[in-house]
């Protein structure tokens, strides 16, 4: 009660301040790419970068939607896994995530990732792609959405029982409230993200017109 009461007498009587998360001008991912968009690196002439995306949204305009396109992101790098590392052996290490703007409505992208030889690369954006229309085509098993669900519940469990989350959340409470809604709904809305659902969302979203696929090889190329 004496912590509410100085509260109001201090903090509580400031005026209200101009929110800090106010974005300008509009952020849009770019348009998708037949062929790879092709930059060059002055490094080691057996190593190259390979990434395909598609465009989603920002993380506030819809929150359920992000957090389908987040599990969908991480089934996506099970299968990459699988696909890229142990069956055809092109990378140890493929990367794959939805990435969704905190500050833009309409910026987001779900993606994929490899660092791998030059020569690989068509067959890893191959690979990829063909991992996107296969979320499309049919609804993942319960096992794969639990072995892609479970360790994100559980991180996201045992964030929010330490202080460091909740001060990362709180500057945002004052000045969005979709942030409260963020934090309130976020457990129950994971655990009842359906098979169906991540179908649903690799159908709007995983489509090969709107892929964005860029490579970085070496500029002198290996002997």
């Amino acid at each position: 009660d004496e912590a509410l009461r100085q509260v109001a007498a201090t903090f509580g009587i400031l005026p209200a301040r101009r929110s800090t998360y106010a974005a300008t001008g509009t952020m849009h991912f770019p348009a998708g790419t037949s062929a790879p968009v092709t930059l060059t690196h002055k490094g080691r002439a057996d190593q190259a970068i390979a990434m395909i995306a598609w465009p989603t949204h920002g993380a506030y305009r819809d929150l359920h939607d992000t957090r389908v396109l987040n599990v969908l992101g991480a089934v996506f790098q099970l299968r990459l896994t699988e696909r890229i590392r142990e069956t055809e052996g092109i990378s140890y290490s493929p990367v794959a995530a939805h990435d969704a703007s905190n500050v833009w409505d309409d910026y987001g992208y779900l993606y994929g990732r490899v660092e791998a030889p030059p020569a690989t690369l068509p067959k890893f954006l191959t690979e990829a792609q063909g991992i996107a229309d296969d979320l499309q085509s049919k609804p993942v098993t319960a096992d794969e959405l639990n072995r892609a669900l479970k360790p994100l519940v559980e991180r996201l469990e045992r964030e929010r029982n330490g202080n460091g989350w909740w001060l990362g959340q709180i500057p945002g409470i004052a000045t969005r409230p979709r942030v409260l809604d963020a934090i309130t709904t976020q457990l129950a809305e994971y655990r009842g993200i359906t098979p169906a659902m991540l179908q649903g969302g690799a159908k709007r979203y995983l489509r090969p017109a709107t892929a964005y696929k860029l490579v970085v090889v070496p500029e002198k190329p290996a002997p």
